[in-house]
């Protein structure tokens, strides 16, 4: 099942602002709502040929679709030079046949490819469909917002009372409906690594001096301690589960764990002054540290991706879904080994082998 926060993760990726996602998650949410679920990737408007997530018309939007193929290296069966040329550009030159509506052959392999297309996917669909719209006609993300979802922020809008469209019942379920993704929205930012809040051992989330409190890192990460006692860069949205690993392989402060006692010189360091890169942690580079913690976010994001995407289709499958959990929990077993890495295609996260293997052996 997809959540609001995989949307928000996934549209900040393709470059959408804070400002435009808490406008358009809510929008995503209810267009491709089945029996009240949320962002269902099979979704089909009732009334038009309409798909997932964004609900992109396979009969109006084909140079979005074209677009978002493109960045996978996919080529339509048939397409033509003329046909690239008119997708590309979202038009076509007065002395020259329109030919930008797919033959039936391209319409039907778009249908079929997305019934089993995942969440990047359909959030790179939606980027293009706005990308159709402005370069169709001049528009803006709000003008494109307008002219792509007619009907759904006038249901939004509880100052609306023209329901010539739609039903007045219809508008509050709207409402309602937009008010618990609104909640989810706001949860996400609330926890969000760029909040100004620092999150506690106690109830409140105001920033104590005290040592229950874990303090933010300069480059808004949180410090947890390894095992042997070194410092850990992570994210904060990432504590918990780091915390919970069992057996414990994080902890807030430093553990038990006591430096022989040696005799330094005046110009020497003792050797237990050392961070997590065996660097005195004051001539350690705080670049160094700072991108550290971010490849470390981000293959954790794509872990949990991976495992979304995985799940459905073990699903489908009827095999039991893999736990996020375990998985992590085998990631950060081998954390400070060298590891051989690789990396997937429109990707710039380099992923440790041994747990692609795990997906698939699992």
């Amino acid at each position: 099942m997809v959540t609001t926060a995989e949307v928000i993760e996934l549209l900040k990726q393709e470059e959408f602002t804070d400002d435009q996602i808490k406008l358009l998650v809510p929008i995503l949410a209810y267009e491709s709502r089945v029996d009240g679920v949320p962002y269902v990737l099979t979704a089909l408007d009732s009334e038009s040929p309409s798909y997932g997530l964004g609900q992109a018309n396979v009969d109006k939007m084909e140079p979005a679709y074209w677009m978002t193929f493109n960045e996978y290296n996919i080529s339509l069966p048939g397409q033509t030079e003329q046909q690239v040329a008119q997708w590309k550009r979202a038009g076509y030159d007065v002395n020259e046949e329109d030919v930008r509506d797919f033959t039936p052959e391209q319409r039907e392999y778009v249908i079929n490819y997305m019934q089993t297309a995942d969440l990047e996917f359909h959030v790179k669909l939606l980027k293009n469909m706005f990308h159709q719209k402005e370069l169709e006609g001049g528009m803006n993300f709000e003008e494109a917002l307008l002219d792509l979802y007619v009907f759904t922020p006038m249901k939004f809008d509880p100052n609306n009372t023209n329901f010539e469209h739609f039903r007045e019942q219809d508008a509050k379920e709207a409402q309602e409906f937009k008010t618990k993704i609104d909640a989810e929205v706001d949860a996400y930012y609330n926890n969000s690594p760029t909040t100004t809040t620092i999150p506690t051992t106690t109830t409140t989330t105001i920033p104590t001096t005290t040592t229950t409190t874990i303090p933010p890192d300069p480059d808004e990460f949180v410090t947890l301690y390894d095992s042997e006692g070194n410092k850990v860069l992570v994210d904060p949205s990432s504590v918990d589960e780091l915390l919970n690993l069992q057996p414990s392989k994080f902890f807030k402060t430093p553990p038990n764990t006591t430096p022989p006692r040696v005799d330094v010189g005046m110009n020497e360091r003792s050797p237990g002054i050392i961070n997590q890169f065996g660097t005195p942690p004051q001539d350690a580079d705080p670049a160094l540290a700072r991108a550290a913690a971010k490849e470390n976010k981000s293959i954790i994001q794509m872990i949990r991706m991976l495992i979304a995407s995985i799940n459905k289709k073990r699903s489908e499958q009827g095999m039991e879904e893999l736990d996020y959990e375990s998985v992590l929990n085998n990631r950060y077993n081998n954390l400070q080994e060298k590891e051989t890495k690789i990396q997937f295609p429109g990707s710039g996260v380099p992923l440790d082998i041994e747990d692609v293997l795990d997906f698939l052996t699992t």
